[in-house]
Parts: C-alpha cells; structure tokens; sequence
C-alpha cells in the first residue's frame, strides 16, 4: 500500500473515531450551622464530622469510632462551614473536656452534640442548589459514661517493625472489607513507644487490620460482641506514621 495513502487512512480513523466519554465529575454542595450547648453556649473549637448514610451506621453505635468522611470545626460562636460531596450526611460534633486535640475515644466528660441517648440519628441533605443552612442548634451535653455499652467490642495489638520494634505514632484501621476500603473504624489514638493500639468496632464479625498508610501486610481478626481480640500484630517493613503523617503546608 501506497505510504501517504496509509496515512490518509490513519488520520480518518482517528477523525471518525468516538471520543471516549468524559470522567463523570463529583457534586459538590456547602453546609453550615452553628452549634450550641445545652445552656445555649457556643461550642467553639470543637471538630465536626461528617458521615455519608450509604457507607454505614451512624457513628456512634456502641464504642467505636468510624472514620470521618469530611471534617469540620467549629469558630468562637460555634459555627461551622464546610464543602462536601452531595449526598445525605450524619453529623458529629465532640470537644475533649481535657482540651486535647479532639478524636477517638469518646470519654465521659467530653462535650457532643448529639446525644447518644437513643435517640435516632438525624440526617442532612447536601445538594448543589445551595448551601444547607441547619440552622442554630443547641443541645451538645457532656458524654456520660453511662452510653458506653458493657463490655468493648475491639481489636487489640502491636503494630512492629519487621525487627519487632514498636512502630510509634502509627494509627490502625479495621474493615469488614478485606480491602481495608469501606466503613473504616479507626484506632483510639495513635501507637506509643510501645506500638500498642486498640480498634473498637460497631458489631461482631470478622475484620481485617492494616496500619494507615501501609499497604501491606493485612491482618485478620474474628470479633465476639462485648468482648476485645488480643494479639493482633502488624509487622511492616517501615513506620507508616513517618510518612504519610506530615505537617500540611499553606497553599
């Protein structure tokens, strides 16, 4: 075949060929509220979480700590603002009672909003129509241990490197998923000088355990209502925490 004619056929393919379709683009929507004690308080510098209904329960379910999707905090008049993927969202607001950084556990003492006293799970609605506007709710209250249920449903272990040195400052996910991927509980706090961390859950069953930031290795742990897996050790080859747990810069 004639070289240019070659060619010429080259270059109509490409003309008459489909363009692939764009990538489907995520939806955003905004949020915002202010959030009071229940002595109509501000509950300021406090952290919001927000949880969307499809990737599970509400996050307080028993002791445990699901990861939060989009974060938040809360100003001096405690109100927040915040951009997430739309959807419908649970929300979560805590204030460490020590003034520590606010997180996992939930400790009697520490301010919430809502209360997790049976009552059910209020859910919002994100869309891109505009922001959603909760309005100024009072009603955070100090978290009573008396919500905590008997007994804690976790997973407790090691986390080592492969020469059995404790890996400090290391946090520890658990999933259903043997992927590490959805509905992700998070350890308390991260590891000490001594790699111990525990992971509570939401129910019995079987979970798998890796260390944030590390790929591999994947460990399994079988789970018994109201009672805590031991011995659950995670060797890798490297601190995690060392790397991907860097201070942020300014854009």
């Amino acid at each position: 075949m004639n070289s240019k004619i070659f060619l010429t056929l080259i270059a109509f393919c490409l003309l008459v060929a489909p363009n692939p379709a764009p990538a489907q683009e995520m939806a955003y929507g905004m949020i915002k509220g202010t959030i009071l004690t229940e002595d109509n308080a501000p509950l300021s510098d406090a952290q919001v979480c927000f949880y969307n209904v499809n990737s599970g329960p509400p996050p307080f379910r028993g002791e445990y700590w699901r990861l939060c999707q989009y974060v938040s905090q809360t100003g001096e008049d405690g109100s927040f603002a915040e951009r997430l993927q739309t959807g419908e969202y649970y929300i979560m607001a805590t204030r460490k009672a020590s003034g520590e950084r606010p997180g996992p556990p939930v400790e009697a003492g520490d301010m919430t909003w809502p209360a997790f006293d049976g009552r059910e799970s209020q859910t919002y609605l994100i869309t891109e129509e505009g922001p959603t506007d909760i309005g100024i709710i009072p009603g955070a209250v100090p978290f009573k241990a008396e919500w905590l249920p008997k007994g804690t449903t976790a997973i407790e272990g090691r986390v080592l490197l492969q020469d059995s040195t404790p890996a400090e400052g290391v946090l520890v996910l658990a999933s259903g998923d043997p992927k590490v991927r959805d509905l992700v509980f998070v350890s308390d706090k991260r590891t000490g000088t001594d790699g111990k961390y525990i992971v509570r859950v939401a129910e019995d069953g079987v979970y798998y355990i890796n260390a944030k930031g590390s790929e591999k290795p994947i460990e399994k742990a079988v789970v018994h209502l109201g009672k805590t897996t031991k011995g659950i050790d995670i060797r890798v080859k490297e601190n995690p925490g060392r790397r991907w747990d860097k201070p942020r810069k300014d854009k």
